[in-house]
C-alpha cells in the first residue's frame, strides 16, 4: 500500500524588522541610477580621447605626406577642389554607441511655427574667418557640420547650454548620435535641402524646442554654407530658456 504524500510545507519569508521606508529606496534607485550616468559618461570620455588621438594620428601622416610630395616638387593645389573628407573617429563599444547622454538626460524636441528669418542680423561671411576660438566666445550657439551632418567645431556657448562636452560630439553625427530628434522634415530635411542646392536659399531658418531633463529650450536655428565648401554653419538662438524644477521623490513614484 503506498504511503499517502506528505502534505507541502508553506514557507514564508520574515517579516522586515523594520518598517520600509520607500522613499529611501527611491532616492537609493535614483542614486545608483545617477552613478551608472555618470560611469557611462567617463567611459565614453576615454574613449573620446582615443578617438582624438586616433584623428590626430591620421593628421600627422597626411601632413607628412604633403610634406613629402611638396619637398619632390609634385604638389599641386588647386583651390576649387572639394574640402577632403575628415578622417573617421574609431568605433564606440557596442554598449557605448549612444552613450552622449546618460538613458534619463536624452533630449526630445518638437518644431515649432515661426516667421522664417533672414539670417537674424547674423553675419556668416564674418563667422567663417573666425578662429576657433574667436568661435567659442560667440554670444550664441554655433555647430559646424559637413554634408553628411558630421559635427566639425561645437562651439562652447552651445556646449554649455546643452551640457554636453565638445570633445563628446566633434566627429559624431549631428542627426543620429548628438540630436536624434532633429531627424524630422522641419530640421533634418531643411538641412538636407540646403545641402542638395546652396545657392536658391543661402540661409534657412525655423523655430525648434528642444526638451532636456533640466529645461526646455526655445530655439531659432539658422543654417547657412560656410565659407569652405563642403561645410555648413547653424546657429542657435536662444529665445527662451525655461528651467524645469527638480523632480521630488513623490513626483518620480
Amino acid at each position: 500500500m503506498t504511503p499517502a504524500a506528505k502534505p507541502a510545507v508553506r514557507r514564508t519569508l520574515p517579516a522586515p524588522s523594520e518598517p520600509v521606508n520607500v522613499e529611501e529606496l527611491i532616492a537609493e534607485r535614483d542614486r545608483l541610477r545617477s552613478e551608472m550616468g555618470t560611469l557611462l559618461a567617463r567611459l565614453e570620455a576615454r574613449e573620446a580621447a582615443a578617438r582624438e588621438a586616433v584623428l590626430l594620428m591620421n593628421e600627422v601622416a597626411r601632413l607628412r605626406a604633403e610634406l613629402a610630395r611638396s619637398r619632390s616638387g609634385s604638389a599641386t593645389h588647386d583651390e576649387n577642389d572639394d574640402v577632403p573628407p575628415l578622417p573617421r573617429p574609431s568605433p564606440l563599444p557596442r554598449a557605448l554607441g549612444h552613450a552622449l547622454y546618460a538613458p534619463q538626460d536624452v533630449p526630445t524636441g518638437t518644431p515649432r511655427a515661426a516667421a522664417p528669418m533672414d539670417g537674424a542680423g547674423l553675419d556668416f561671411g564674418t563667422v567663417s574667418r573666425l578662429s576657433p576660438n574667436e568661435l567659442d566666445q560667440l554670444p550664441y550657439g554655433l555647430i559646424c557640420i559637413d554634408a553628411q551632418g558630421r559635427v566639425v567645431h561645437y562651439n562652447d556657448t552651445e556646449s554649455r547650454l546643452a551640457r554636453l562636452p565638445k570633445e563628446r560630439v566633434v566627429g559624431r553625427n549631428f542627426f543620429t548620435d548628438v540630436a536624434p530628434c532633429t531627424r524630422v522634415r522641419e530640421f533634418e530635411g531643411e538641412f538636407q535641402a540646403l545641402v542638395r542646392d546652396p545657392s536658391s536659399v543661402r540661409v534657412r531658418s525655423f523655430d525648434f524646442i528642444f526638451r532636456f531633463r533640466h529645461s526646455e529650450q526655445h530655439v531659432t536655428i539658422v543654417m547657412t554654407p560656410a565659407r569652405q565648401r563642403g561645410l555648413y554653419n547653424i546657429a542657435l538662438l536662444r529665445r527662451d530658456i525655461i528651467q524645469k524644477e527638480p523632480a521630488t521623490a513623490l513626483d518620480r513614484r
